[in-house]
């Protein structure tokens, strides 16, 4: 097939009346049949062209480098392929475009996992780059190469100091760099996005929920506006795949309290793998909600009985030592263990364990049992516990119904935790069949909870009148505060002023941090 030219012959065209500069391009490229790289380079590389606005989708970081070097504006067109998204903002991709200053990423279809994801991890790999750039003495290969090239009889004393002045004059100004994100949603005649058609009601629910939730936390991730430290999580379960792309970036530590038997020895089970993918799953679903997180991983003992997998007392409370001696901020524990005389002093030391973690006012997210309806006042571990600051998350439908498995009596609250498939199935370890449940559900509390921590750890919370002190009260108050009578957590309730605004809106990050605090304090 032949490729269209009838763009170069426009500006060969001008090329031919004398036309030096051209500061600004916008071609509507034809998306079926595309102009070739080589042909878009040869067509602009003489005009010094400083906003870039060739509408092809993934376009190659090498043709705009290329025929675009001293562009400041880029608009950029995606598929979103991720390849292509980790290409733009590899080290060797936009951020070698030195006078880029704004990059206006248009993403075919709406805003929904796992694009959004990639989306999300694109923008933050640029800051980091931008941000590294900004730490280091760095001088423009370009400007080396003109330096070098005046050492004709050896590299002189005054050379090096050349070379040093060019240096400082490089460093003299930081960069900054800011990305808009559009997405080009598809709808049917009724307006519905496509990646959403033939959702049920409840299912379009459950996107409610976490895309109003992914959508903050993407902005909090990428405002300098929160604090500088990720927030620690201890997720204890039974392990994770350290490999899930998710989750990648955020594993900082773990230990393993399983064993498994070979040759009548008891070797150690890695806290990176997962037996059955619970574990995959809960902290993927806490990363994902809250990205700015150290995940701190404790792999439970597991005794199998009749084909159940139960854990152990003794190691959950080991886990939860663990925990507070890393001086994590939060405990997700997505699991029940049933009291027991013949495991009398393993209940004891895991009571112990959680008493001394609310004691370091460490935020603690249980599940509730998910049979509780047969005994609602009887409730396993860690559930159980004589501390009154433990939160007992239960799970609810997409519309926000409880679960038929839950009793109201025996819970805090109720976040998401049926049908999470059918809203997150970028996250599911594809093999894991039962997802369901009130342990999703503390994972999507535990992932709101970083979330808020995130937002109220900067300056701004601090000059709102912020104190860590008692912070499990004041997050479970902010939670309470939009669950209401029915308990559901209704997030949009929390972040919809906030997402809103446009990006980067300080006054508008202020009142979300003034509304959280207010919150906290009511009654």
């Amino acid at each position: 097939m032949r490729r269209p030219t009838h763009y170069k012959e426009i500006f060969d065209w001008l090329k031919k009346k004398k036309v030096e500069r051209v500061f600004e391009v916008i071609i509507e490229d034809d998306l079926s049949t595309p102009h070739e790289d080589e042909t878009i380079i040869e067509t602009l590389k003489t005009f010094g062209v400083e906003t870039w606005n060739w509408k092809k989708y993934d376009i190659c970081i090498d043709t705009i480098s290329q025929a675009a070097p001293n562009v400041s504006t880029v608009y950029l067109y995606t598929s979103g392929n991720n390849a292509v998204l980790r290409g733009w903002s590899d080290e060797t991709g936009l951020r070698t475009l030195q006078q880029l200053k704004k990059i206006i990423l248009h993403v075919k279809g709406c805003e929904a996992p796992p694009v959004s994801n990639y989306v999300r991890e694109f923008k933050s790999r640029m800051k980091h780059l931008i941000s590294c750039d900004n730490s280091y003495k760095w001088l423009p290969k370009s400007k080396l190469e003109e330096l070098l090239k005046k050492c004709t009889n050896g590299v002189t004393l005054e050379a090096v100091q050349d070379i040093a002045e060019a240096v400082e004059k490089s460093n003299s100004e930081k960069r900054e760099l800011t990305i808009e994100v559009v997405y080009e949603k598809e709808r049917d005649r009724r307006g519905i996005p496509q990646a959403l058609k033939g959702q049920t009601r409840d299912q379009l629910k459950a996107n409610k929920w976490f895309h109003c939730v992914n959508e903050a936390s993407a902005r909090v991730q990428d405002s300098d506006l929160v604090g500088s430290q990720n927030i620690k999580v201890a997720l204890i379960d039974d392990g994770v795949d350290a490999s899930h792309w998710i989750l990648r970036n955020n594993i900082k530590e773990g230990i393993t309290y399983c064993t498994s038997t070979s040759n009548n020895s008891h070797i150690p089970s890695s806290f990176y793998s997962s037996a059955t993918g619970h574990g995959t799953l809960m902290a993927t679903l806490i990363c994902d909600i809250c990205p700015g997180i150290d995940l701190y991983v404790a792999k439970l003992d597991d005794q199998n009985s009749g084909g159940d997998f139960n854990f152990t007392a003794k190691s959950a409370a080991d886990a939860i030592k663990w925990a507070v001696s890393k001086q994590v901020d939060i405990i997700s524990m997505s699991w029940t263990i049933e009291e027991s005389t013949a495991d009398k002093n393993g209940i004891e030391e895991l009571n112990q364990a959680l008493m001394e973690a609310a004691k370091n006012d460490i935020l603690l997210f249980c599940a509730a049992r998910d049979e509780g309806l047969e005994n609602p006042t009887n409730k396993p571990y860690p559930a159980a516990s004589t501390t009154s600051n433990i939160t007992i998350v239960g799970a609810a439908g997409p519309s926000g119904a409880i679960s038929t498995w839950v009793s109201m009596e025996s819970i805090d609250l109720l976040f998401p935790g049926l049908e999470i498939r059918e809203a997150c199935a970028d996250r599911m370890p594809v093999d894991m069949s039962a997802v369901d449940g009130s342990s999703t559900a503390t994972a999507c509390a535990s992932g709101l909870a970083g979330l808020l921590l995130r937002i109220l750890s900067g300056a701004t919370a601090e000059r709102e009148g912020w104190t860590k002190a008692k912070r499990h009260d004041k997050i479970k108050k902010i939670m309470t505060n939009v669950a209401g009578n029915t308990k559901y957590v209704q997030v949009w309730d929390l972040f919809d002023d906030y997402i809103g605004a446009p990006e980067g809106d300080e006054v508008a990050f202020q009142k979300l941090v003034a509304a959280l605090i207010f919150r906290s304090n009511k009654a």
